[in-house]
C-alpha cells in the first residue's frame, strides 16, 4: 500500500511531545515534504534511474512522424524501451527501442530508434518503416509533484521511502524547537543524525537494486550486448 503524507506526518509527530500540529502545522510540513520529494527524486535518479521510472505507451497508429509526439514532462528518459508488435503473444517478443542523441541521428542509427527535440519525440523513418508494430513503450522519471494534501502518496517511490520521509519531517520539527518547560528538550543532533542515516540507507538500497539488475543481465547475456 502506498505511503501517504498523513502516515508520514503522524509517525513523525509520535517521536516527540513537542511535535504537535499547533507548533508545526500540516501545511508547513506538506511544503517541506514537497520540496524534499523533488530533491530525493533527483538523488535517486542519479543513482538508479529505473527505480522511479513509469511507462509511456506511444500508439503508432496515431503517431505523427512529421510533428512528433509531445512527451510528458520528465526528469529523465531511460535510453532504451520496447517496440510492441501486432498480435503479440509474449512481451519477450518485443524488439528494443533506442533513444539517440540529435548529434548522431544523421548517421547510422538503429531502425527502432528516436530522438528528442526539446520535449517532442521523433521516430526514425516513416510510417511504412513501422508496419507490423503497434506501440512503443518508453520509460521515464516524471517531474515530481506534491504532496499538497494529507491523502497524497509518494508514488512512484517504493514503500521503503517511508523511514527517510518520517525522519525528514521529524528533523524539520526538531529544528523548529519549542519553549515549553513542561516537556523534554529536543535533541536536535539526534534527529539530524537519524535523518542522515535513514537517507544514506535508502539511497544505498537503490544503488544495490541497480547492482542486482546488472548482475542478472550479465547472467542472462554472458557475452554482453
Amino acid at each position: 500500500m502506498a505511503v501517504t503524507a498523513q502516515e508520514v506526518i503522524t509517525a513523525a509527530r509520535d517521536l516527540h511531545m513537542a511535535f504537535t500540529e499547533q507548533r508545526n502545522p500540516n501545511r508547513l510540513l506538506l511544503r517541506q515534504l514537497e520540496s524534499f520529494k523533488r530533491r530525493l527524486t533527483h538523488d535517486v535518479t542519479n543513482i538508479n534511474s529505473s527505480v522511479l521510472a513509469v511507462v509511456e505507451v506511444i500508439d503508432l497508429a496515431t503517431f505523427d512522424f512529421a510533428a512528433g509526439y509531445a512527451f510528458p514532462p520528465h526528469v529523465y528518459v531511460l535510453p532504451d524501451g520496447e517496440v510492441e508488435p501486432a498480435n503479440e503473444l509474449d512481451p519477450g517478443d518485443r524488439s528494443k527501442f533506442w533513444l539517440i542523441g540529435q548529434n548522431v541521428r544523421q548517421f547510422s542509427r538503429p531502425l527502432r530508434s528516436g530522438w528528442f527535440i526539446q520535449n517532442q519525440l521523433y521516430l526514425n523513418g516513416s510510417a511504412r518503416d513501422w508496419v507490423g508494430m503497434v506501440n512503443v513503450h518508453m520509460h521515464y522519471v516524471p517531474i515530481p509533484t506534491g504532496p499538497t494534501a494529507l491523502a497524497d502518496t509518494f508514488d512512484p517511490f517504493p514503500d521503503t521511502v517511508r523511514d527517510v520521509l518520517v525522519a525528514h519531517v521529524a528533523n524539520v520539527m526538531a529544528k523548529r524547537g519549542h519553549n515549553d518547560q513542561s516537556i523534554p528538550a529536543i535533541n536536535t543532533q539526534q534527529f539530524q543524525g537519524d535523518f542522515d542515516s535513514a537517507e544514506a540507507r535508502f539511497l544505498a538500497e537503490q544503488g544495490e537494486k541497480k547492482k542486482a539488475r546488472k548482475i542478472k543481465t550479465i547472467d542472462i547475456f554472458p557475452g554482453g550486448f
